[in-house]
C-alpha cells in the first residue's frame, strides 16, 4: 500500500480517511490522543473487530458522553485509560499479529477538527526501526495510566457539565476576537516577498521595546503627554551626537548592568533636552500629530504633490536631504502622485504584515518610490503610529548597537 509521509487534512486526504485505510492492514490499534470528542473513526475500527487501546486526557474538549458510549458498546475489544495532567500526545500505532507496522505522529486529536478540517501536521512512520520507539513510549505511558472506570466517568462528566457555561462564554469571546482581529488580518495576507531589511525591523522593534520597558517610568514622568516611542527616538539622537560616552563599556558589558544604568542615562538625556530647546515635548509630538493628520486613510487618497513633499520633509532622514539636495522636490516630481498615494496607503495600512509592507516599498518592491529609502519607510511607520510602533533609521540602529544590543 502506498501511503504519504505527511498528512495535513488537505482534501480529499483527511487524517480520518488515511487512518481508516491503515486500519485495513492491522488487527490492533493503540492510540494516545489528548482529546476525544469524535468517535466515528474509533467505532469503525471496533465494528471491524480490531482491538483498540485508547489513552486520553480527562479535560475538555474530551467528551464524557462519547467515552461512555464507546465503553458501553464495545467493552470486550476496547480498553480506555486516562493519563495525569500534562498528557498531550497525538500518536496512533497500528499492529498486525503483535508487530508494529505503522505509526502516525503529529498534531491531530480525535476531534472533528483534528480528523477532518483543521490544518494539521502529521507524519507516517513505516519502518520497524522508526515505529518501535513510538510503541515503547506508548507502553510506558499505558503502564502509568489509570483504567477509566464508570466512577471516573461520572466525576468527569459532572465537571464537564459544571464548566460548560464558562467554556461557551470563553468560546464566544474567542470567536469575536478572531472575527475582529484575526480574520481581517488574514484576508490581507499576500504572497509578497519579504526581504531581510524588513525582517530586521521586527527585531529592532523588539529591542526598542526592551529599552522602553526599562526607561518608561522616567519617560512618563518627564513627558506624560508624549508617546514613549517618540521620546526614545530623540534619545537615540542624543546618544549618538551629544553623549560623552562615559560608562559605555559598563553598559555594554551585561544585560543586568544595562538595566541599572539606562534609567540614569535616560534621565540625563531628559535634563539635557529641557535645558536646550525642549524638542521632545514640542517638536516631536507636533510633527507626529501633523503627519498623522496628513496621512489618515481617507486623506491619503487625495494627497497632493505639495503635501507629499511636506511628508518627506517631516522625516529625520528627509529633512536634511531636502535642505541640501532638494530631495523632497525630487521625490514629488519623480514619482507619479497615484503611486505615492498607493505606496503610502499600503505602508500605513494597520492590518497588514509590517515586514511585507516595508518590503513592498524597498527597491524591487511593487510600491517602491524614488528617493524614499529604508530609513524614510521605517521612520514613517513610527511617526504615524507613535503609540504602537517605533521610528527606525540609521541613527537609531547605531544608538542601540552602541548600548550593546544586537538585532541585525
Amino acid at each position: 500500500m502506498r501511503i504519504p509521509f505527511l498528512v495535513c487534512n488537505e482534501p480529499p486526504r483527511t487524517v480520518a480517511r488515511l487512518l481508516a485505510r491503515l486500519a485495513a492492514h492491522s488487527d490492533e490499534i493503540r492510540a494516545a490522543v489528548a482529546f476525544v470528542s469524535d468517535d466515528e473513526l474509533i467505532r469503525s475500527w471496533l465494528k471491524k473487530g480490531l482491538l483498540v487501546r485508547l489513552l486520553v486526557a480527562l479535560q475538555p474538549p474530551t467528551d464524557p458522553y462519547v467515552l461512555r458510549r464507546l465503553l458501553g458498546s464495545w467493552p470486550a475489544t476496547l480498553e480506555i485509560k486516562f493519563y495525569p495532567p500534562g498528557f498531550h500526545s497525538k500518536v496512533v500505532i497500528f499492529l498486525d499479529h503483535g508487530q508494529p507496522v505503522f505509526a502516525q505522529v503529529g498534531s491531530s486529536n480525535f476531534t472533528g477538527g483534528g480528523l477532518f478540517s483543521n490544518l494539521e501536521t502529521n507524519v507516517l512512520l513505516q519502518s520497524t526501526r522508526q515505529v518501535q520507539p513510538v510503541l515503547g513510549q506508548f507502553q510506558q505511558a499505558w503502564q502509568r495510566a489509570a483504567v477509566l472506570s464508570p466512577d471516573d466517568l461520572d466525576k468527569y462528566q459532572a465537571y464537564f457539565e459544571a464548566t460548560k457555561r464558562q467554556r461557551r462564554e470563553i468560546a464566544a469571546v474567542q470567536v469575536r476576537f478572531e472575527r475582529k482581529a484575526l480574520v481581517p488580518r488574514l484576508r490581507r495576507v499576500r504572497p509578497d516577498r519579504v526581504v531581510k531589511e524588513a525582517k530586521d525591523y521586527l527585531a529592532f522593534w523588539k529591542t526598542v521595546d526592551e529599552v522602553i520597558g526599562i526607561v518608561k517610568p522616567v519617560s512618563r514622568r518627564e513627558w506624560p503627554k508624549v508617546p514613549v516611542y517618540l521620546t526614545v527616538d530623540h534619545f537615540w539622537h542624543w546618544l549618538v551626537t551629544i553623549w560623552d560616552k562615559q560608562g559605555i563599556t559598563a553598559i555594554r558589558s551585561s544585560t543586568e548592568t544595562r538595566k541599572k544604568m539606562l534609567p540614569r542615562l535616560f534621565l540625563q538625556y531628559a535634563r539635557w533636552d529641557r535645558s536646550h530647546d525642549d524638542y521632545t515635548r514640542t517638536d516631536m509630538k507636533k510633527n507626529s500629530d501633523y503627519l498623522r493628520c496628513l496621512l489618515q486613510t481617507q486623506k491619503i487618497r487625495t494627497l497632493t504633490k505639495t503635501q507629499a513633499r511636506e511628508v518627506y520633509r517631516g522625516l529625520h532622514s528627509g529633512r536634511l536631504r531636502s535642505v541640501r539636495f532638494s530631495a523632497d522636490r525630487t521625490f514629488a516630481s519623480n514619482n507619479a502622485l497615484a503611486q505615492i498615494r498607493k505606496a503610502l496607503g499600503y505602508l500605513l495600512e494597520p492590518t497588514g504584515d509590517v515586514e511585507k509592507r516595508i518590503s513592498a516599498l524597498l527597491p524591487g518592491g511593487r510600491y517602491h518610490l524614488v528617493e524614499f529609502g529604508p530609513s524614510a519607510i521605517q521612520e514613517l511607520l513610527g511617526w504615524v503610529s507613535p503609540e504602537r510602533m517605533p521610528l527606525r533609521n540609521d541613527k537609531a540602529d547605531k544608538a542601540l548597537e552602541m548600548l550593546g544590543y544586537r538585532f541585525r
